[in-house]
């Protein structure tokens, strides 16, 4: 007798795709603490932005904005100090100390406090790398 609900043959069943190898372990600690050392800020300069961070944005407030030209030039002005201290306290060479220094250097010159956590953070892995990465000083 015929079904009804047969309309021929189907198409073939998908084949499930071969399976993979597992994925590498997850990075050792120690890799961990090598990548802090790298991306971390001294935290003593972490320290002093952050309160400079507040300060001048509380400067800015009450200013209504008046003194964003001081948040620009404090910005500015710390690049060199702060390069100084990577590279002396910290022992990055020339080129990570100045790109570091910069990049705090910006985030204290924009207008408002809240970059400053991630300065903190920052200051945060280079404390982290400070005691556990491979610290030459």
């Amino acid at each position: 007798m015929h079904n009804p609900y047969d309309h021929g043959s189907f198409p073939p069943a998908p084949q499930d795709p071969p399976l993979q190898a597992a994925p590498p372990h997850p990075p050792s600690l120690g890799t961990l603490f090598r990548i802090a050392r790298l991306l971390g800020i001294h935290p003593l300069v972490a320290f002093v932005l952050f309160g400079c961070d507040w300060m001048l944005g509380a400067l800015e407030v009450i200013s209504f904005g008046l003194f964003v030209v001081l948040s620009l030039l404090v910005g500015l002005l710390v690049i060199p100090p702060c390069a100084v201290v990577q590279r002396q306290s910290y022992g990055d060479s020339w080129g990570p100390a100045i790109a570091k220094a910069t990049i705090v250097g910006i985030l204290l010159a924009i207008p408002s406090p809240l970059p400053s956590v991630l300065t903190i953070g920052l200051g945060a892995a280079g404390f982290i790398g400070m005691k556990h990465g491979n610290n030459t000083h």
